[in-house]
């Protein structure tokens, strides 16, 4: 199976080193002076990752080196410094300092390869879960904390901050099949993770579809004589290992010690020392009363009073939405991303908002993006008989607006055309069978000419776009989704125009005029259409696949989804017309029959999940 999602950057490690030393004068706030140190130990974290996967791939091995140890004090003293935050307790900066500099002091590679902590980037992972998950676990004797890279080196420093000087701090990266990982270990490595060690702990965020990060680790260690009762796990919620696990790691994992403490119960607790809705105080003004959950498709209950009308939501993969009142007024909180990953958002919405193109935003608090809840804004299917030239004006310009200020660098461009067209060939003959689109190979090499990347929004859904009582329309929920964990990224605006055309039913003239306007070619909209149709059903596929044991209806609303782009894609990957002829794409032709695109959810049919016969309904996706 091909892999996506899996998002990296090559940074210099002597400069991001001086950043975290330059970065150590406190904000005003405490809640600012607090994210200061958050953000901090994800810089540890990453730079930590990038050194350590820099050697392993030096040596193919894992083991242990004066460079990687010394990473491994800098995380662990930024920890220390972030638990005694959380503890309420004076800052002391100057041990972190001194790891710093005997940092600084080595001889570093000139360049190293950073993974996107996911967890800390997408999906509302807090380190602060990690120190409350360890301060309610019981540990006895020595203790060895093996964090799993990449996001395993802050998780697991976070553990051993709280365990104290009982705690050694290990790092390995699995690697091999997504459902079959292993690890290669250094004998001098694996004696010292094993000598005179009475306890061992596994830190990580998910576990995901398989588990088998967190199973290959506590394989190796039973392998080597460790009782399986010597083993416990910190993963980052309650839930079990998702069904491409084997049956080892299904039989240990639920019988297993695993120490979970999830966002709410540490930050929405009547006891929180950090209560969430107290964050933005400064911004929005004392709150009223604590905040209400608006995640994982809550935000429909305020949006849609009919609810048949509710829009399918993607659970599982949703960022997490706040709702405070201060004052009686309602404000919206939604997680952007610790550190920098929240700050670029935070430039994103600012620019937006003050365009009037999107909803204002009044800053950024712990990863959370703050601005006021829109209460007489209403979601665009709601709004009947409204001014179509309205929303082509206010289409045509936050397109506009995104081509001319927010072109993508090279590092952070998205899928090329090429790994589009992979996911399209196989989504598109996995959902409709016999389809084939595969006469846009040949148009590759112009398509990759034409591409403009940028950073689109990748959400152009009509309950994304909002009305106005004055007839104003914005743009919402605009800032995150070509930086998610998914294959797609920045693209060219033809994406974009792309979703809009499916999205919001744009009729053959108004497409061209959108068109002509972004200088978008056919053969450019015809390509990005088939493409985008391939992605979005083989997400909602995978979305209701994820939720359809706990939430049927749901399942059903992506279900209905899934049947709603496949037969607009079967149009599309018709075996009639020329690549990029058609001006007006899914206009051409008879659609056909969608026939059943739910039962190929299957997957893992076709016996031991990772075999080539396991059909995953996003082609590209990160396992």
């Amino acid at each position: 199976m091909l892999v996506y999602g899996d998002a990296k950057r090559v940074e210099s490690p002597r400069e991001k080193a001086a950043r975290m030393r330059a970065g150590l004068e406190a904000a005003a706030l405490p809640i600012e002076r607090h994210a200061l140190l958050a953000e901090m130990l994800v810089e540890a974290g990453e730079l930590e990752q990038g050194l350590l996967d820099h050697e392993l791939a030096l040596f193919g091995e894992e083991r242990p080196s004066t460079l990687g140890e010394a990473a491994g004090r800098l995380t662990r003293e930024v920890a220390g410094a972030l638990l005694a935050s959380f503890r309420s307790c004076p800052f002391v900066p100057t041990p972190l300092v001194f790891a710093l500099d005997e940092l600084l002091a080595l001889e570093l590679p000139e360049t190293v390869t950073v993974s996107v902590p996911e967890g800390f980037a997408f999906y509302g992972l807090y380190p602060e879960t990690f120190f409350q998950a360890a301060q309610a676990a019981r540990s006895e004797g020595p203790l060895r904390v093996i964090g799993i890279r990449s996001i395993g080196t802050a998780l697991a420093a976070a553990v051993a901050a709280v365990a104290g000087e009982s705690a050694t701090v290990f790092s390995v990266r699995p690697q091999g099949h997504p459902f079959d990982r292993r690890l290669t270990v250094s004998p001098s490595l694996e004696r010292e993770i094993l000598a005179g060690a009475s306890e061992f702990v596994i830190a990580d965020e998910g576990p995901g579809l398989s588990g088998s990060s967190f199973g290959c680790v506590a394989d190796w260690l039973e392998d080597r004589g460790v009782e399986p009762g010597a083993i416990s796990f910190f993963p980052s919620h309650h839930g079990s290992l998702g069904p491409y696990a084997g049956e080892r790691h299904r039989r240990r994992w639920e019988g297993a010690r695993r120490h979970v403490a999830e966002f709410e119960e540490v930050f929405a607790a009547a006891d929180s020392r950090w209560p969430v809705h107290r964050w933005a105080e400064d911004l929005t003004g004392p709150a009223d009363r604590p905040a209400e959950d608006l995640s994982a498709g809550r935000w429909r209950e305020r949006l849609f009073p009919d609810r048949s009308r509710w829009p399918a939501a993607d659970l599982q993969g949703e960022r997490r939405k706040l709702l405070v009142t201060a004052g009686g007024r309602p404000w919206l909180l939604k997680f952007a991303g610790l550190g920098r990953y929240g700050r670029e958002k935070l430039e994103l919405a600012e620019a937006l908002g003050e365009a009037g193109l999107s909803p204002p935003v009044s800053g950024l608090r712990h990863g959370f993006l703050v601005g006021p809840w829109l209460e007489d804004a209403r979601p665009l299917p709601l709004v009947s008989g409204f001014d179509r030239s309205a929303l082509l004006e206010a289409l045509g310009r936050y397109l506009a607006l995104r081509i001319r200020r927010f072109p993508a660098s090279e590092a952070e461009r998205g899928a090329a055309p090429e790994k589009l067209f992979e996911m399209a060939v196989f989504n598109t003959g996995r959902l409709l069978g016999s389809a084939s689109v595969e006469e846009w190979r040949g148009r590759l090499p112009e398509i990759a000419r034409l591409e403009r990347p940028l950073l689109t929004d990748n959400k152009m859904h009509a309950w994304e776009w909002l009305v106005l009582p004055d007839g104003r329309i914005l743009k919402a929920d605009a800032v995150d989704h070509h930086r998610a964990n998914d294959l797609v990224g920045p693209q060219d605006i033809a994406w974009d125009l792309a979703g809009a055309a499916v999205e919001l039913e744009l009729d053959e003239g108004e497409l061209n005029l959108l068109a002509t306007a972004t200088r978008t070619t056919p053969v450019q909209l015809g390509f990005y259409t088939l493409a985008y149709l391939a992605f979005q059903a083989g997400r909602c596929s995978l979305a209701a696949q994820a939720v359809e044991a706990f939430a049927p209806e749901e399942a059903g609303r992506l279900q209905r989804e899934v049947a709603r782009y496949s037969e607009r894609l079967r149009g599309e990957a018709g075996t009639s017309g020329t690549p990029g002829t058609p001006g007006t794409p899914g206009t051409s032709g008879t659609p056909g029959t969608p026939g059943t695109p739910g039962t190929p959810g299957t997957s893992g049919t076709s016996g031991t999940p990772g075999t080539p016969g396991t059909w995953n309904p996003l082609g590209l996706l990160r396992l």
